[in-house]
């Protein structure tokens, strides 16, 4: 599984408690390879194969909303 930094924003705009704009982006990138390396390996989390189910599921929807505005017609 992937793991997340998440970037400090701070209080308040340029009150200076969050994260440096370098620290900022250094974690990003480190984020996007993380995502990067897990989405190359197929997902190797439970979740990996989570957007074909959710692509599958669009599917079933998506023929039921027309099964309905069928009956509507």
């Amino acid at each position: 599984m992937a793991v997340i930094q998440k970037i400090n924003v701070g209080e308040k705009a340029n009150d200076g408690t969050g994260d440096t704009l370098r620290d900022a982006f250094v974690k990003a990138n480190q984020n996007f390879e993380a995502l990067n390396t897990a989405v190359q390996k197929g997902g190797a989390d439970p979740n990996g194969d989570l957007g074909k189910e959710l692509s599958k599921e669009l599917e079933a929807l998506t023929l039921r909303v027309e099964s309905l505005e069928k009956t509507k017609e």
